[in-house]
């Protein structure tokens, strides 16, 4: 399972951890990694690369 978002990752990290969901997530995507902001679908096609799944495969 992935996120996608397009907070910047210190601001994700503070809120997984006030969320107590750490841990649920194999792939973490956030507005650092990409170049073209969401709505763009840069950020779900790299976790969908490093998670090695089609989109059909894919919910989101």
């Amino acid at each position: 399972m992935g996120i996608v978002t397009g907070k910047a990752s210190r601001s994700l990290l503070i809120s997984l951890d006030c969320l107590s969901m750490n841990n649920l997530f194999d792939v973490i995507i956030t507005g650092d990694d990409v170049s073209i902001p969401k709505p763009h679908p840069e950020g779900l096609n790299k976790a969908l690369a490093l998670l090695n799944i089609k989109n059909t495969d894919a919910i989101f």
